[in-house]
């Protein structure tokens, strides 16, 4: 009788140890999920730290005041607006006309650079294109994907 007993609690004692481990793990498991989206959220400061999303955020900002002062169809795209600038002279003091003044300054500056050698909207595209690449690892969507690869060749 006794040694049923001591079984029992053996029993018993195993079954709390097991329990004990699977609370264990749950907290490690919710540990795990919190550490994770700490990484993600220092994963994104330090891009922000960079100027990555600042400079794409700037830029897209711009590109969405052209979009508006051409009153270009549908929603924003920014490969669209980029080709605008090619297809149409600003007019002076609108925001086309501060990107090209921005645009003509850098090539002023850097001569030989690669971006110089493209048109303001192929440049803009290229620039847009790949602060797109930093944030997301892909640059952006649709044709504009292929377009940039094109570019990059």
């Amino acid at each position: 009788c006794k040694e049923k007993e001591r079984e029992k609690e053996m029993e018993r004692e195993i079954h709390a140890v097991k329990m004990q481990m699977k609370e264990e793990q749950l907290q490690m498991t919710d540990r795990m999920a919190r550490l994770e989206l700490s990484l993600q959220y220092e994963r994104k400061e330090s891009l922000r730290a960079k100027g990555l999303l600042t400079g794409r955020g700037v830029l897209e900002f711009a590109l969405k005041q052209v979009h508006h002062e051409r009153k270009l169809q549908k929603n924003f795209n920014a490969q669209r607006t980029c080709k605008s600038l090619d297809d149409e002279s600003p007019h002076v003091n609108t925001d086309a006309w501060k990107l090209q003044q921005c645009y003509e300054e850098m090539c002023r500056q850097h001569p030989g650079a690669g971006l110089s050698e493209k048109s303001i909207g192929k440049a803009f595209e290229y620039v847009y294109g790949v602060l797109s690449h930093e944030i997301h690892g892909y640059p952006w969507s649709d044709e504009s994907v292929v377009l940039l690869l094109i570019l990059m060749l």
